[in-house]
């Protein structure tokens, strides 16, 4: 969090919003590169995103600092850096398509923002994106309270799928798609034979993986969430 106390009782704009803004987002810095200091990562990272969990306004807790009144005014916010590897190949690989980044967010944020309107944010809820090679969640009690990440995802039921028929990457995609809709799936395998396989028969193919899967995800929740949320809302 971070703090500041104007000179007299005055009307709170944009500028002291964000002065309050950089300070915690500064503050949050110095503590992010202590932390690494101490556990000698040399790495250099980039402030990707940040998210206000809360204002303060002479004490009063608020949704929103702007027009009111107030000497002392306060910010709780979770700031997000990355490496700066992975920051820069985004910017090589858009700059070699012939495109500029305008701005730059966290799947989460992104993905919250989205799906989960402002005013249902008030109850404890967790949105897990699950992508291909990562599940990215974020939690909201009154407002979003964390983002994590779990590295499995989507493409572990591709593997397991992979296997388990001995067919390549692309043909698993396919017949993972075609799981909820299809009672019977017919495809090839590498050799090229021909096989015919029930929709039960996948799904219990896929059951071990995808009980890991829900495991790693529930633990996240569970570890930034600090307990079972009201909700909790799949995309992906």
């Amino acid at each position: 969090d971070f703090g500041l106390i104007l000179p007299g009782t005055q009307l709170i704009d944009d500028e002291i919003i964000s002065r309050l803004e950089a300070g915690a987002i500064g503050k949050a810095e110095e503590a992010f590169d202590a932390e690494n200091e101490a556990l000698n990562d040399t790495r250099r990272f980039y402030l990707v995103g940040y998210t206000v969990c809360q204002y303060y306004l002479d004490q009063y807790t608020m949704s929103n600092l702007k027009d009111h009144r107030g000497q002392h005014v306060k910010v709780d916010l979770i700031a997000t850096f990355l490496p700066s590897e992975v920051v820069e190949s985004l910017y090589t690989t858009m700059n070699k398509i012939g495109l500029e980044v305008a701005s730059i967010t966290l799947e989460p944020i992104a993905a919250i923002n989205a799906a989960i309107p402002e005013n249902l944010r008030l109850l404890n809820l967790a949105l897990v994106d699950i992508g291909a090679g990562t599940s990215d969640i974020a939690c909201t009690s009154g407002s979003v309270t964390g983002y994590t990440m779990a590295t499995v995802a989507g493409d572990e039921i591709t593997e397991a799928i992979m296997k388990e028929y001995l067919v390549d990457f692309e043909t698993a995609e396919r017949i993972k798609a075609r799981i909820p809709l299809e009672d019977e799936l017919t495809f090839s395998n590498i050799l090229g034979i021909q096989q015919s396989v029930s929709q039960a028969q996948i799904l219990q193919s896929i059951q071990h993986t995808s009980s890991l899967l829900c495991k790693e995800i529930a633990d996240k929740i569970l570890e930034i969430n600090g307990g079972a949320p009201s909700a909790l809302f799949l995309a992906g």
